[in-house]
């Protein structure tokens, strides 16, 4: 780990606009050891990944950025609770094969309220 990788710090959120802007600059994908997952800073590289839902997927966000002490796990085991919320029809198991098309649906209702014109028009 090197760079804007190794500065990278998750949760501390105080003042992440300077680091954020040298990674988009030096280091525009990295991977973060701390929570495991890559981190992508530029608006193209964003953009690109959400259109490719076949290669690039969310299902594991819904599992914790830290592990669990093991007396909470066991708890969560013992009722057989999941890591997904259950909130996206794609996490639950019991949907098989229910995946892009559904969530693009899912989505499609409250993104038209999202487009840049309706959020510059909003009064501040």
């Amino acid at each position: 780990m090197h760079g804007v990788a190794r500065e990278f710090r998750p949760f501390d959120i105080a003042d992440p606009f300077a680091l954020y802007a040298r990674a988009r600059e030096e280091e525009p994908v990295f991977f973060s050891a701390e929570i495991g997952f890559w981190v992508v800073t530029r608006y193209e590289d964003v953009h690109a990944i959400f259109k490719d839902p076949a290669t690039f997927s969310s299902e594991n966000t819904q599992a914790p950025y830290r592990q669990r002490p093991a007396a909470v796990q066991r708890v969560l085991d013992e009722g057989d609770f999941r890591a997904y919320s259950g909130l996206s029809p794609a996490s639950r198991p019991s949907t098989p094969g229910c995946g892009g098309s559904s969530r693009r649906r899912s989505r499609r209702g409250g993104s038209r309220r999202w487009t840049r014109r309706s959020v510059r028009s909003r009064p501040r």
